[in-house]
């Protein structure tokens, strides 16, 4: 370029420089104007994060593509709800964000108009219920994120509508049982997480190939699993993936078939399976436990508790000590034949069990009177003790008769005992009048044996009521005769 071009381009940069960076100071100002308080906003990528609100950001640019609300754990964000209202003039969002903060509820609309969306996140709020038809509107939808919501009530029908999604994270939700229904008409899902929660045992209806077919990633780690079934062979073959790091793992015979799937079980660089039981392995990797170690031991019944005698409907408690690995399944038989097993029957009950105890609980009846026949039995045999339960029925009778003779006059109490009602029947001698002692005109009437009455009073509530009775008559008889009564 000749000198002189050189020197025009430089000469015209000078000029027009101060008027690009006043039109982009303008920009820049038109942009942080239209910032909601408390948050900040990229223009270019149409996001707003939002760290400092205490209310759903207000002002917010309606093209917007990602809203992040989030506090952080030790201080989170005083967000007590989010309506449709608010969300659905946002109908250009393809992420929303509301984390770590104290959200409870959201109304069952809150969603209405959010047909872009594709990643929701809900996670480490106090969300306690959401409403079986939350997600229908999010057509588009592909992950959800509902981590640390430890009170969260998930209905069965929850996910239904969500035909779409791939990545379903439902960690730290306070899970002990899992649905199969749950997750029916998820068939693009891919990832599940369901870690940290405390699962002890997975359905067989996992297993099946109809359920989540496209699944490749199921995490289970950090959960209270003991051992896998051996049914779980179809779900773990056909995955890429299942995470089982830190559970308590049993690592006895049943436990054996799982070596046989280390690609999907054991990949490389990912966190080592241990054992916890039995003793003698504990610690041990699970990929690398020689067979001849991962053993199972018939059961053994050593001792249970007397029973002693109950009376009808009272609680029988039995504690027992057993010896197998695994820990074999209890059941009992009572003398009506009733077969229970774990808490099959209301009132009969496996109540708990310690390391190598557990207690049952039955609540007698007279069916039950004779035998209480304990059952344990696991993959390698079974071992049974008959223990004699006696049971009282709760209805008794006593009968109290007390006599006192003064004068004419006879008190009889009789008392009638039932574990339900109690009666108590007071009768004194009158040819005219019910409780009331006989009525013979002499002139000694003023001396009557009062002591009688105090008598008939500590028998009961009836002797009280004669006394009552009778002492009315006395002090009458002697204002009628002006006798002045001798107690």
């Amino acid at each position: 370029m000749a000198p002189g071009g050189l020197h025009c381009v430089t000469s015209c940069f000078r000029v027009f420089l101060p008027l690009l960076l006043f039109l982009l100071l303008l920009l820049v100002s038109a942009a942080v104007a239209d910032c909601p308080s408390g948050c900040t906003c990229d223009v270019a990528r149409k996001s707003v994060r939002c760290t400092q609100v205490s209310a759903f950001p207000v002002g917010t640019d309606v093209t917007t593509e990602s809203l992040t609300i989030t506090g952080n754990y030790s201080m989170p964000l005083q967000l007590p709800h989010v309506t449709n209202a608010e969300l659905r003039p946002l109908s250009a969002l393809k992420t929303l964000v509301i984390t770590h903060t104290v959200l409870e509820s959201v109304g069952e609309d809150v969603f209405q108009g959010l047909t872009n969306l594709v990643s929701l996140d809900l996670t480490f709020n106090r969300l306690s219920k959401l409403e079986k038809e939350i997600f229908k509107p999010l057509t588009s939808l592909l992950f959800l994120y509902l981590t640390g919501n430890d009170r969260l009530d998930i209905a069965a029908s929850l996910f239904r509508d969500l035909h779409n999604l791939k990545g379903l994270y439902m960690g730290s939700l306070g899970l002990n049982h899992l649905d199969p229904q749950l997750f029916t008409n998820l068939v693009n899902l891919t990832y599940l997480d369901l870690s940290d929660n405390y699962l002890k045992e997975l359905p067989d209806g996992i297993a099946s190939d109809k359920w989540l077919p496209r699944l490749q990633v199921l995490d289970l780690s950090f959960n209270h699993l003991t051992t896998l079934k051996d049914t779980m062979a179809p779900l773990v073959s056909r995955v890429n993936r299942v995470i089982l790091a830190d559970n308590p793992w049993n690592c006895n015979c049943r436990l054996k078939w799982v070596k046989a799937h280390a690609k999907s079980l054991f990949p490389p660089h990912s966190p080592a399976v241990l054992c916890h039981e039995p003793p003698s392995v504990r610690y041990s990797d699970v990929s690398t436990l020689p067979d001849t170690r991962m053993v199972c031991t018939p059961p053994s019944l050593l001792n249970c508790s007397k029973v002693p005698e109950t009376l009808e409907g009272q609680e029988v408690k039995v504690t027992c000590t057993v010896e197998g690995d695994p820990f074999p399944d209890v059941s009992w038989r009572l003398a009506d034949n009733t077969i229970i097993s774990g808490s099959d029957s209301p009132g009969r009950e496996l109540l708990q069990v310690i390391n190598s105890t557990f207690i049952i609980s039955v609540v007698a009846n007279t069916a039950s009177n004779g035998s209480l026949l304990i059952n344990v039995s696991n993959v390698q045999g079974m071992d049974q003790k008959i223990l004699q339960l006696f049971v009282r029925p709760t209805t008794t009778t006593t009968t109290t008769t007390t006599t006192t003779t003064a004068s004419t006059t006879t008190t009889t109490i009789t008392t009638t005992a039932t574990a339900q009602d109690t009666t108590t029947t007071n009768t004194a001698k009158d040819t005219t009048t019910t409780n009331t002692a006989k009525d013979t005109p002499t002139e000694k009437e003023g001396s009557l044996n009062i002591e009688a009455i105090v008598a008939g009073a500590a028998a009961g509530v009836g002797g009280i009521l004669i006394g009552v009775i009778v002492t009315a008559c006395i002090c009458k008889k002697c204002s009628s005769n002006k006798v002045e009564p001798s107690f």
